[in-house]
C-alpha cells in the first residue's frame, strides 16, 4: 500500500538481481568564469554553458565498454542520472552529442520542458541504424531556458555538403587525378554535422548600434554545438571538419555577433 503496509488483496513475489540506488545528489563539478567578480551586478550579466556527449545508447555496449557493468552501460539506468545532473546545473544553454532523436523525442525534450527549456535537434547525416525495435540515429541537441532566451534562427552545417562543393571548385583534373579525388571526397565523407542556432537574450538590451541585436532589442549569440569525427584513423578528416567549420563561421552575414562554439571535438591540443 503507499503507505507501506503489505496488502491482503493479490500480490506476487518476483527475484532479482541486486538493486542499486541512483545517486541522491548530482557530482559537483568545477565550473570555470569568464573572469569578473562574484556579486550581484556582474552574476545579473551572466549565463551559465553545460556541454557534454551523453554517449547514445546505441554505442553503450559491452563489446566496447568490457570493464563496465551491464547495468551501468543501460540507457534506463543511464538517463535519470543524465537529466539529475542536467536539471543540477541550471544552465542557460545546454549543448548535447551523441544524442539519438528517439531519445530526445521521447526523454530530454519532454523532460526539459518541464524545467523550462526549449530544444532544437539535428541528427547527423547517416543512415539510421536498427536498434531495440526500431531505427534511429544520433545526432546533436541544443537547449536553452525560455525565460533568458528566444531563439531567432536555426542552421546545419553539413560537413559532407561542404567537402563535396569544395572538391567540386578544384580546376578539373586529369583522368589519374579524378580518381584521387574520388577516393579522398569517399574518406571525407562521415556525416558529422554542426548545429547553429541564434538566440536572443531576453534580460540584456543592447546600448549601441555596433552590437549585435535581435527583434525585440536583446543581444544576440550564434551557438555552434557540433560532434567531430571520432575515429583515430582520420586525423585529417578531424582538421579538416573543423577547417570546415571556422570558414563557414567567417562566412556569417553579422560580424559583431558573438560566437559560442561548443562541442565534442575528439582532438587534444597536441
Amino acid at each position: 500500500l503507499k503507505d507501506g503496509r503489505d496488502s491482503n488483496i493479490g500480490g506476487m513475489s518476483i527475484t532479482t538481481g541486486t538493486v542499486i540506488p541512483t545517486p541522491k545528489e548530482a557530482r559537483t563539478r568545477r565550473m570555470i568564469s569568464n573572469g569578473g567578480t562574484f556579486n550581484a551586478e556582474w552574476l545579473s550579466q551572466q549565463f551559465k554553458v553545460m556541454n557534454w556527449n551523453v554517449l547514445a545508447d546505441l554505442y553503450a555496449t559491452e563489446s566496447v565498454y568490457p570493464y563496465c557493468e551491464k547495468w551501468a552501460l543501460s540507457w534506463t539506468w543511464r538517463k535519470h542520472l543524465i537529466l539529475k545532473e542536467l536539471k543540477s546545473m541550471a544552465a542557460d544553454i545546454i549543448t548535447l552529442q551523441e544524442v539519438q532523436k528517439d531519445a530526445f523525442d521521447d526523454w530530454f525534450r519532454p523532460q526539459l520542458l518541464e524545467a523550462g527549456y526549449e530544444g532544437v535537434f539535428q541528427q547527423k547525416k547517416r543512415d539510421p541504424i536498427f536498434h531495440r525495435g526500431r531505427y534511429t540515429a544520433e545526432g546533436c541537441a541544443t537547449f536553452y531556458k525560455t525565460t533568458r532566451f528566444k531563439r531567432t534562427e536555426k542552421v546545419v552545417v553539413d560537413y559532407d555538403k561542404l567537402s563535396q562543393s569544395e572538391l567540386r571548385c578544384l580546376p578539373n583534373p586529369q583522368d589519374a587525378e579524378k580518381s584521387s579525388t574520388a577516393a579522398g571526397l569517399q574518406r571525407l565523407l562521415k556525416g558529422n554535422i554542426a548545429l547553429v542556432v541564434v538566440l536572443e537574450d531576453l534580460h540584456i538590451k543592447t546600448t549601441h548600434g555596433s552590437q549585435a541585436a535581435g527583434a525585440n532589442g536583446g543581444h544576440v549569440i550564434c551557438v555552434i554545438n557540433t560532434h567531430i569525427l571520432a575515429d583515430p584513423g582520420f586525423t585529417d578528416v578531424k582538421l579538416w571538419q573543423a577547417y570546415m567549420l571556422l570558414r563557414t563561421l567567417e562566412q556569417m552575414p553579422n560580424k559583431n555577433m558573438p560566437l559560442l562554439v561548443c562541442g565534442d571535438f575528439n582532438s587534444t591540443p597536441d
